[in-house]
């Protein structure tokens, strides 16, 4: 069986938001094969190894089209997903797994 388990697709990756600039930096560094990408020709350095996992323009492109509506497919997602965990909730040999507390499952 096969289902589509991201919230935003762009192909065989994705993406990621943070506000965690040390975080962001090093997302920046691991989709460029380890390099900075302020660096000149003359100053070429990897920091470490990583693979090349640049997005392509046209894959920013459908995750921007994308991102108008991910508040509605969320809403959609909590609302099924909480349907899906009553009605199989009472179900035996069906164990579920705990929702955190301030989580909201999608």
């Amino acid at each position: 069986m096969s289902k589509q388990s991201k919230h935003i697709t762009t192909g065989d990756g994705g993406f990621a938001i943070t506000d965690d600039r040390l975080l962001a930096d090093k997302m920046r560094r691991s989709t460029d094969k380890g390099r900075l990408r302020q660096q000149t020709a003359e100053i070429d350095t990897c920091e470490r190894l990583a693979p090349n996992y640049r997005m392509t323009a046209l894959q920013a492109a459908v995750a921007m089209a994308q991102l108008e509506k991910v508040k509605e497919r969320v809403n959609i997602r909590y609302q099924l997903g909480s349907l899906l965990i009553e009605l199989i909730s009472d179900c035996a040999g069906i164990a579920l797994l705990p929702v955190l507390a301030n989580a909201k499952p999608s």
